[in-house]
């Protein structure tokens, strides 16, 4: 499949009204739209989402809008996404359930997000890669291990 493919195919597999993907979509299918929107995302320097608004919780004028007391949606899906790099950024995993989901966690963690689509279940799990100083570190320790294991033999094949 082809980029040319890819676009007219795209809203086939998700609804570009709701964002939710269509159960025949494969993760194969996935990872090239995911590879594209990770080229489309604009990346941001600040650490979570969110901005005027986002934390406050309470209410509004009772006499002119009518009583509403809680968080607006808006701060709930705030919280949603912080929670998510959250637990992405200690190790762990998250679910999301909407392509604009992954949409904002790519804004956040562009290079290092990761996905896999759940096709059974209609959502998707996101990781992050280890960063660049632990792959190295990662790498250096496999390749000591590989040259220790080499010399081994070596000293083993002498004797």
């Amino acid at each position: 499949m082809n980029l040319d493919d890819m676009q007219k195919s795209f809203w086939a597999s998700t609804s570009p009204d709701s964002g939710r993907p269509s159960p025949i979509m494969s993760d194969a299918q996935w990872q090239l739209k995911f590879s594209a929107m990770r080229k489309a995302a604009t990346p941001t320097t600040r650490k979570r989402y969110g901005g005027l608004y986002s934390t406050d919780s309470g209410g509004h004028d009772a006499r002119r809008y009518g009583a509403y007391i809680g968080s607006t949606n808006y701060q709930n899906y705030c919280s949603f996404i912080n929670d998510a790099l959250s637990a992405m950024r200690h190790g762990g995993r998250a679910l999301c359930f909407y392509t604009y989901q992954i949409a904002d966690l790519l804004r956040f963690e562009t290079k290092r997000l990761q996905t896999r689509y759940i096709p059974e279940d209609e959502w998707w799990e996101c990781w992050l890669e280890p960063s660049g100083a632990t792959k190295n570190a990662a790498a250096k320790a496999a390749t000591k291990t590989a040259t220790s294991a080499v010399a081994s033999s070596k000293k083993e094949a002498i004797r």
